[in-house]
């Protein structure tokens, strides 16, 4: 059960309609090796579908969008 910052419940038909929405406006990104992405989730939605892949390291950095390399 999803809550609202007040505590009151989220309706599941809103949630089953963000979820929609959310899928119609997800891109598949063809990975190659080698490939970083970087994203500012300032200015998009993000997140990932589950995927399977022992050859693959994730990392995050979860900061500023002006941080310093």
């Amino acid at each position: 059960m999803l809550k609202f910052e007040d505590d009151s419940e989220i309706p599941e038909k809103v949630v089953s309609e963000l979820n929609e929405i959310a899928e119609k406006i997800t891109t598949q990104i063809s990975w190659q090796k080698g490939d970083i992405l970087m994203i500012d989730n300032t200015r998009i939605l993000h997140g990932r579908r589950a995927f399977a892949d022992n050859q693959r390291d994730i990392y995050i950095r979860l900061c500023s969008p002006a941080f310093s390399f």
